[in-house]
């Protein structure tokens, strides 16, 4: 499924004379995000709005919580009236330690943002928690030291979703992942950290298995990358998380993940009645609110899930 990540608008949003505002003008920015969405909203379910605020480089000038507040909300409401289905996400925030004022932690960042209303104007939060040098099961988190940048760090942002009453948006992993180069490199240095090809596999694997078995607050969990934008050189440090190589063959991580069993059960979380691990039998009858026994005496449902516990609801 495309997520489209909306960064800045073209030049046809502007007045051809107008300068491009060093950080997105939330009134132009919401026209974009309207047309976006009423020319590719039958194809797209979920729209990321910008990537990365709370980094000088990424924002184009010191990183405001309110100025993003303001963005995302102008952008949340043009998108919602012109996709009614639309599931609007926040932009990912890059995980760091800093406190500002070129770079404010995610963890602050996003605290902030409730406290500006966040809540009312987003259907998803999301985030970017990359491995760097520490195995997925890694849980230890000190919030007064979070010098430590992990995959589990996505967890403290949850904690503050919690804090601010908010359990049921979904949290985001738009990206994550370890990175590996060769032992040859020459090309820039990575900035995530480095691991060995094996633990790059074994790191992957546990992060989906923890996602899948206990974290079922995620909306999504997408792995960096496919490949580096087509701007990337051969020297770009991002090639260490490619699932295909320059050449276009496929790397030993792909061919993991390619050979990974499909779920014959369903992890836990809540389902929709129209899941793969269901199977009906008889008359039934399904809508945006679930499933309707029908007539028939004999009608049953069949579903296999994994777990200890289970559910319905009526």
């Amino acid at each position: 499924r495309w997520l489209p990540v909306l960064v800045g608008s073209p030049d046809w949003t502007r007045s051809i004379d107008a300068q491009p505002p060093s950080a997105p003008d939330p009134a132009v920015f919401a026209a974009f995000a309207s047309a976006f969405a009423q020319r590719y909203g039958a194809a797209v379910d979920h729209y990321q709005i910008g990537d990365e605020p709370n980094l000088y480089d990424a924002w184009g000038s010191d990183p405001r919580p309110a100025a993003y507040a303001a963005l995302l909300q102008a952008a949340y409401t043009a998108i919602h009236a012109a996709d009614a289905e639309a599931q609007v996400i926040a932009a990912a925030l890059a995980p760091t330690v800093e406190s500002g004022p070129r770079n404010i932690s995610d963890l602050i960042y996003l605290d902030d943002l409730y406290r500006l209303g966040l809540a009312d104007f987003s259907d998803g939060i999301a985030a970017k928690p990359y491995g760097f040098g520490f195995a997925p099961d890694d849980r230890e988190f000190d919030p007064a030291n979070p010098a430590e940048l992990k995959f589990a760090r996505i967890a403290a942002l949850r904690a503050v979703m919690l804090r601010h009453d908010d359990n049921h948006t979904p949290l985001w992993a738009s990206s994550f992942g370890w990175n590996h180069l060769p032992s040859d490199w020459s090309g820039q240095p990575s900035i995530w950290g480095q691991v060995s090809q094996e633990a790059q596999q074994a790191y992957t694997l546990d992060a989906l298995r923890i996602a899948e078995q206990e974290w079922t607050w995620l909306g999504g969990l997408i792995l960096e990358n496919w490949q580096p934008p087509q701007s990337a050189t051969a020297a770009d440090a991002r090639w260490g998380f490619a699932l295909i190589t320059p050449d276009g063959t496929p790397t030993p991580l792909y061919a993991l993940l390619a050979a990974r069993p499909s779920s014959t059960a369903a992890p836990p979380g809540l389902h929709f009645p129209a899941s793969p691990f269901a199977a009906y039998t008889g008359v039934w009858t399904f809508g945006d609110l679930g499933a309707d026994l029908g007539w028939v005496n004999d009608s049953q449902a069949t579903f296999t899930f994994s777990g200890t516990d289970i559910s319905l609801l009526l």
